[in-house]
């Protein structure tokens, strides 16, 4: 196998959970109960920890310093939790986010991750992170954005099943962008 082949493995592999992780979150998102949507008894409302995900996501596939430091959040009434304090209650918000909106963001960021990752070389991949707190390469950056997701994808869940909603949750692997 030379160096190529091995690259393009990576890069599928990429692809691939990327993709779970987001068709996860459109589960979450459509399964949802419009009730617990903005309710507030067991954490913060879900619409936010969704806008919060995306924009995680969306900021941490930044190709570089000066393109994470542009970065503006996709929503002027929402929250940059880049300078918040408050996490998930700051006083910016000024209506909820809708499931449609959230889920054309969702489409957004799985662009973005698809251009990003498929074009990687292995060059990209051992280069160093665009955040330092990610670990020392672009490798880890993606592997540390994955975890992100997952661990709220996770949180989402156990507050679903708590409220009666059941399903199968979990993407082996998927495409991206279907």
């Amino acid at each position: 196998m030379n160096d190529l082949e091995k690259v393009e493995i990576i890069v599928n592999s990429f692809l691939e959970q990327y993709g779970a992780a987001f068709k996860a979150v459109e589960k979450i998102i459509n399964l949802c109960p419009d009730n617990l949507w903005t309710e507030l008894k067991t954490g913060p409302e879900f619409y936010k920890i969704i806008y919060h995900i995306l924009f995680f996501a969306d900021i941490y596939l930044s190709s570089s310093k000066e393109e994470s430091d542009s970065f503006s959040p996709k929503f002027n009434h929402a929250e940059d939790f880049r300078v918040s304090k408050e996490n998930f209650h700051p006083k910016e918000w000024k209506k909820p986010l809708s499931k449609s909106e959230l889920l054309e963001y969702l489409d957004e960021v799985r662009i973005k991750a698809q251009k990003k990752i498929e074009n990687l070389s292995i060059e990209q991949l051992v280069s160093e992170s665009v955040f330092e707190w990610h670990g020392s390469s672009q490798s880890s950056s993606l592997i540390y954005n994955l975890r992100h997701i997952m661990l709220h994808i996770g949180a989402l869940q156990a507050r679903l099943r708590i409220d009666g909603v059941g399903g199968r949750f979990w993407v082996s692997r998927s495409s991206i962008i279907e």
